[in-house]
């Protein structure tokens, strides 16, 4: 049976997965442990500094040494163990107290007000980790894979057969879901711990009241009794939990290839449709379906609605954008057969337009700063470069994530955007503070060297390439700060 407990072994197991993920800094946590973490890493330091010894100077005292600290460092990460395990017992025990609350900070999500916990509010971020994974394994629900699912749709739409595409957008999807409804289906679920039903209940309600302190220009027209809160751990399972039901009935349908929904982005191939409707009257159904659950799909009018027939659009082309990708659609058809359709993947208009703003206020960085550190200005700019223009290795995470450029977008299969993003890039002018130089010629090397560099830097080449830097994750997270630029927290991917 699954251990639903919010208990310190529970504790110890979402400390080792986050940690793994660095999500947990040192500093964060309790006064003993850091200590003994403090002592590990001196420890260690000594020992590497000793084997790292000439064989000739390796002694019997040397040798000695470095069996000590061998056994120091055994003795020092079980006593890591033990402190740790302390900890997550004082967390448990808040966890589990009576006066235990959920407490959420406004951040701004994108374009939408959204919530936060305080992640170094340990007993907080520990408790919503472990009602996450009590969620996830009695629902048995996990968010849609990204990048399989365009991989997926890239190799059903190299077909022969007829096909149509519905792709559409849930309107104010987090903030739309109705909670009685939602509570309903989660209370029933008889698997799931009644600790775990108290918290869900509690998290609702705490938003209901969250709302009522919002003015209405912040609320952005929140419904009472409506949504689960935008940002908040739990809310993305929540919602995947309402919306199952719904998902696979349309996925049973005989005429659905493929449907997914991402969040609130819906895509769908039909092979045919049902006799007598057309695209339009097909997706009106769609519509209904939705409304029951409370739900509103975009009208036809919406740009983050389409609808394709590869009969009405023949022997022209159709583009639909999706997960950050722009699909545009080229189908032929002789005597209501489809004789051929090519797919050509380029970059969504949304993705091209956050890379110019990241090149924008990357150079807005460098201007406003040359005047204090010219040097540190130049730096600056040239590693948003390189997070902007390549790759990187997230050194945190263990498993070596790489995210960038070209692993945000590797389905391209038309490098026409990147050029355009060289163009841009290379169009952007520096402005350098009056008093950086002596003379004219002095400030007009530099601006060559300077532009010179930025020449260096090519979007096509280093998506060909893969092109890799290595930048620690506290520097990415400087970098990002000011190629973001937002007092509203954003979403989206590096």
């Amino acid at each position: 049976m699954l251990d639903q407990n919010f208990s310190a072994k529970n504790f110890m197991n979402v400390y080792a997965q986050e940690n793994r993920m660095g999500r947990i800094p040192k500093e964060t946590m309790g006064e003993d442990f850091k200590e003994v973490v403090g002592k590990i890493k001196d420890t260690n330091s000594d020992l590497q500094a000793l084997k790292s010894k000439k064989k000739a100077e390796k002694t019997d005292e040397v040798k000695k040494k470095i069996d000590e600290l061998k056994q120091e460092l055994k003795d020092l990460k079980e006593t890591k163990q033990k402190v740790l395990f302390e900890e997550m017992q004082g967390l448990s025990t808040q966890v589990n107290s009576h006066a235990f609350r959920f407490k959420f900070e406004k951040v701004w999500i994108g374009d939408k007000m959204g919530f936060k916990i305080n992640s170094k509010d340990h007993a907080q971020l520990f408790a919503m980790k472990q009602l996450q994974t009590n969620l996830q394994k009695t629902f048995k629900v996990k968010q849609a894979n990204r990048h399989l699912i365009m991989t997926n749709i890239k190799l059903l739409l190299k077909t022969k057969r007829p096909f149509y595409i519905i792709r559409t957008d849930v309107s104010s999807f987090f903030e739309s879901i109705p909670q009685e409804q939602l509570k309903h289906i989660v209370m029933d679920n008889t698997l799931l711990s009644y600790k775990s039903k108290v918290f869900v209940n509690a998290i609702l309600k705490e938003y209901e009241a969250e709302k009522v302190k919002l003015a209405d220009d912040e609320s952005g027209g929140m419904k009472v009794g409506c949504g689960v809160p935008r940002g908040i751990g739990i809310s993305s399972l929540l919602s995947e939990i309402y919306m199952r039901d719904l998902d696979s009935s349309i996925k049973k349908r005989p005429e659905v290839i493929f449907y997914v929904r991402y969040v609130d982005d819906i895509f769908m191939l039909l092979a045919d449709l049902p006799q007598g409707k057309d695209i339009e009257d097909y997706y009106s159904n769609l519509v209904e379906k939705f409304n029951e659950k409370g739900l509103k799909l975009k009208p036809t009018t919406d740009d983050k609605c389409s609808l394709f027939s590869c009969f009405e659009h023949k022997d022209k082309s159709f583009e639909v954008s999706y997960l950050g990708y722009k699909l545009t659609i080229t189908t032929k058809v002789s005597k209501s057969i489809l004789k051929s359709a090519e797919v050509t993947y380029s970059m969504s208009d949304n993705k091209k337009e956050r890379i110019t703003m990241r090149i924008d206020n990357a150079f807005k960085h460098f201007d406003a700063t040359n005047k204090y550190d010219i040097h540190q200005a130049r730096k600056d700019l040239v590693d948003s470069l390189k997070l902007i223009t390549g790759n990187v290795r997230l050194h945190k995470s263990k498993s070596g994530i790489k995210t960038g450029l070209y692993y945000n977008s590797d389905l391209l299969n038309d490098t026409k955007d990147l050029e355009e993003l060289n163009t841009y890039l290379y169009s952007k002018k520096v402005n350098l503070h009056k008093n950086l130089f002596h003379t004219e010629d002095g400030k007009k090397a530099y601006l060559t060297a300077l532009y010179s560099r930025i020449g260096k830097f090519d979007f096509v080449t280093a998506w060909n390439t893969r092109k890799m830097y290595d930048l620690k994750d506290k520097r990415l997270k400087e970098i990002m700060k000011w190629l973001n630029d937002e007092k509203k927290e954003d979403k989206t991917t590096l």
